[in-house]
């Protein structure tokens, strides 16, 4: 009896060993898995490496500046003022009548040839003024009066660039066709005659397009001093200007 409960005994023991070592293998093949599983996981949510981003800069473009240089020809409208020749018929006669201050408006053709050195802009330019600049004066029995209709130039041009901008001076002869009156103590003068002299000024013009250019200018025109003499009397005529003028250009 003795003996059938040891064997008894010893087979549940074996059972029992068996038992806890498939347990302990389940547990260790679940502990496993569960290592391989968390492991793929944090390999599938494991965030990409960030790639830096390529930047490309565009190259700044330079403007390129205007091409002055060539022939061209244009016309333009501008107004005349400020001139002042004082009339004095002597000796001994009436004396000072008073001051003409020649005006008016006028239209101009111009035309020129421009070198551009870098920014540097040099030149010549013939011009032609047409219009009705004048003035008159009456002082009792006494009265003068001059007229300009016409007055050219030949003028050197100089000056530097700023993009499509261009400044410059301006400078050289100039000549006009004078019509001059003065009738006082006497005398009655009454002629028309070539006076010569000088023009100066600045100006700006500004290129629209490859060919064609606006411009304004100032210009100061003085022809000089004529005497004029009819019976004993003399006055000295002294035509002059000042004129604003705005134009355009076509270059070839």
């Amino acid at each position: 009896m003795t003996n059938i409960q040891n064997r008894h005994h010893a087979g549940v023991a074996r059972y029992f060993r068996q038992f806890i070592a498939c347990g302990l293998g389940a547990v260790a093949l679940g502990i496993a898995g569960a290592g391989q599983v968390s492991a793929n996981g944090l390999k599938s949510v494991a965030p990409a490496a960030e790639v830096a981003p390529q930047y490309t800069y565009a190259q700044p473009v330079q403007a390129q500046a205007h091409d002055w240089s060539g022939a061209y020809a244009g016309v333009g409208l501008g107004y005349a003022f400020g001139g002042r020749d004082r009339v004095a018929l002597n000796p001994p006669g009436p004396g000072v009548i008073g001051t003409l201050r020649n005006s008016g408006a006028f239209g101009t053709f111009q035309a020129g040839m421009n070198w551009q050195t870098d920014d540097v802009v040099y030149g010549v330019e013939a011009d032609l003024t047409l219009g009705n600049i004048r003035s008159s004066i009456v002082a009792g029995a006494n009265n003068a009066a001059m007229r300009i209709r016409s007055a050219a130039s030949l003028r050197a041009r100089g000056g530097f660039t700023s993009n499509d901008d261009l400044f410059y001076l301006t400078g050289g002869i100039a000549a006009a066709r004078v019509k001059y009156v003065a009738v006082g103590g006497g005398a009655n003068i009454d002629r028309n005659f070539n006076q010569f002299g000088y023009a100066l000024g600045a100006g700006w013009e500004r290129a629209l397009n490859d060919g064609l250019s606006l411009r304004g200018e100032y210009i100061y025109s003085n022809f000089g001093r004529r005497s004029l003499t009819d019976a004993g009397l003399t006055t000295i005529a002294t035509p002059d200007f000042h004129a604003l003028r705005l134009g355009v250009n076509q270059r070839f």
